[in-house]
């Protein structure tokens, strides 16, 4: 059977592919080349030393600058071994006790900031806020000090990796797990909350998952540097006797996804700001998608005012979710917080009394909860039945096997159906003339159709992934042989955009990047085309270097066909 209609090129979003130098390649990819580990080909960023993997030496990068930090001894007490990890304020590095050997980590301030007495006593109230907590499941700090100019505080070294990274590879969690997840962060919050302190920043990243030594899922919460201190402490009254620390009125810190709404705007916040943020947290796991979005800042913030959140039931149809949870979620994400839970505690026991019914009222999902870590809550497990015989053993290999050739079949079908309806639409359809992008259209699959000589407005949104920025793929159709196209991609301010051009083959035909930052490019009517041609308008990604997301200002593209 063979089709006339266009195949959309295979766009990778690999960023081991590199993207290609010259016209006439037939590799259609649109990122950068970082380093990979070359025992285990794990990717690796420019800053990492070890990979993350193996463990194996990954050498130098090419232009790269070696972090003196790596191999010095701080204080004569703690020999760098190799970076972890960086954010706004500082870096963090694994290192080692050079007197008993214990591994730490060990979080820098960045050097360019010490000279800025408020980020440094930001720094400093960071490392005294977490030295006050002791719940095993808040990180640890063991030490505080200075040396040679710079701020250093010591915590334990966590192994394994952060909530952040697991719902990449995992979007959606099962309900049993994201709950008992968000039941051990609340054993964090409650004692923080006890002590005066709201966290403010909750969010996938600063919720670390390691393994205990009986195999248990067990939670840490990271960072408290944004912790607001609603009680006064001693330890953090200046000479004055003012607060060491003060966000000035109205300042936003937090994460757009999960900021509540008073600190939305600028108003006072306690515990229940924490919970509003936990409740976004659940809501991600179990959904895949959060409770509040916008294709900029702004209209995730604005949408956080509105206090309009689509049940949990219509977000994650085939959770199977327990009686009780999304009323919970429901009334955490209240957009007043009198209207929330009063606290942390109250949170825990009603995700007990969860799970408890989820059991009673569900035998089959009795494993599924008996494996996620519950603490003071956790079922006996079951007794385990008697082993099958081989007949039964025989049976079950041939029900499967029967059961896989049936799917493929039903595949089939759904997929030559799908196809069929297709291709009928893409010839026989009506054409649609956007004024506005519309996502997702990160790939050809999903390429928004561009009308020559009618003006588009795009932005360039939430990046794909951590190191990957959005980008936009639109398909121009109808070009008679010989066409040539001019055209204009308007200008974002602070971004350097690229237009490229591929046929359906994934040939690249174009790349246009004649103009810097806060100026648009211009399609030469001399650029060849195809049919159907497609187009892509991204970010200039820079090895090393995270992308932009979330513009709040649209980009303008428009093409029609040349004069000849």
């Amino acid at each position: 059977m063979s089709s006339a209609g266009p195949t959309p090129p295979q766009i990778s979003l690999d960023p081991e592919v590199a993207p290609p130098s010259e016209p006439g390649t037939s590799a259609l990819a649109l990122t950068e080349v970082p380093r990979h580990c070359p025992v285990c080909r794990v990717p690796a960023t420019a800053a990492d030393a070890f990979c993350s993997r193996c463990g194996a030496a990954l050498g130098a990068t090419p232009g790269a600058e070696k972090d003196p930090l790596l191999g010095a001894v701080i204080d004569n007490r703690y020999r760098v071994i190799e970076r972890l990890g960086q954010g706004g304020m500082g870096s963090v590095y694994l290192a080692e006790h050079v007197g008993i050997g214990k591994r730490v980590a060990v979080k820098v301030l960045r050097p360019h900031l010490r000279t800025q007495p408020e980020l440094v006593r930001r720094f400093r109230r960071e490392a005294l806020l977490v030295s006050k907590l002791t719940d095993a499941h808040t990180i640890t700090v063991f030490d505080f000090g200075t040396w040679e100019g710079l701020i250093y505080f010591v915590m334990e070294y966590l192994r394994g990796e952060d909530l952040g990274k697991l719902l990449e590879r995992e979007p959606r969690l099962p309900p049993a797990r994201a709950l008992a997840i968000a039941h051990q962060i609340c054993s964090s919050l409650a004692e923080a909350h006890a002590a005066g302190l709201v966290h403010r920043d909750l969010k996938p990243e600063n919720v670390f998952l390691l393994r205990t030594a009986g195999g248990d899922e067990w939670v840490k919460v990271l960072d408290f540097g944004l912790a607001k201190t609603v009680r006064e402490m001693p330890e953090l009254i200046d000479a004055r006797g003012e607060p060491a620390f003060q966000t000035a009125h109205g300042a936003l810190l937090g994460t757009p996804y999960f900021m509540a709404p008073e600190q939305v705007r600028g108003d006072a916040v306690d515990g229940r700001t924490d919970l509003y943020a936990l409740g976004a947290l659940i809501y991600r796991m179990i959904s895949g998608d959060f409770p509040h979005t916008g294709r900029t800042p702004l209209q995730v913030l604005e949408s956080h005012l509105s206090g309009i959140v689509k049940p949990l039931t219509e977000s994650a149809p085939g959770a199977r979710l327990p009686e009780g949870c999304d009323a919970l979620v429901r009334k955490m994400l209240s957009r007043v917080p009198d209207d929330r839970p009063a606290d942390a505690s109250e949170v825990s026991q009603q995700l007990l009394r969860i799970s408890q019914r989820a059991q009673q009222s569900r035998p089959d999902a009795e494993a599924e909860w008996a494996s996620a870590t519950w603490e003071g809550g956790r079922p006996e497990p079951l007794p385990m039945p008697d082993g099958p015989t081989r007949d039964e053993v025989v049976d079950f290999e041939r029900s499967l096997r029967w059961r896989a050739w049936s799917r493929m079949l039903l595949l089939l079908a759904v997929l030559g159906a799908a196809g069929a309806g297709g291709y009928w639409a893409f010839h026989h359809g009506p054409p649609v003339a956007l004024r506005e992008e519309v996502e997702p259209n990160e790939d050809p699959a999903t390429a928004n159709p561009l009308t020559p000589g009618l003006e588009l407005k795009g932005h360039i949104g939430r990046r794909l992934r951590r190191d990957t920025s959005d980008r936009d793929v639109f398909v121009v159709t109808g070009l008679p042989a010989g066409t040539h196209l001019e055209g204009q991609l308007g200008p974002v301010p602070g971004l350097d955009l690229v237009l490229e051009g591929y046929d359906r083959e994934g040939k690249l035909l174009f790349k246009i990047n004649d103009h810097g930052k806060d100026e648009g490019e211009r399609l030469s009517p001399t650029a060849p085309t195809a049919d159907p041609l497609y187009l892509v308008v991204r970010e200039v990604w820079v090895q090393g270097e995270a992308p932009l997301e979330n513009s709040t200002d649209a980009y303008t593209l428009r093409v029609d066909r040349a004069p000849r």
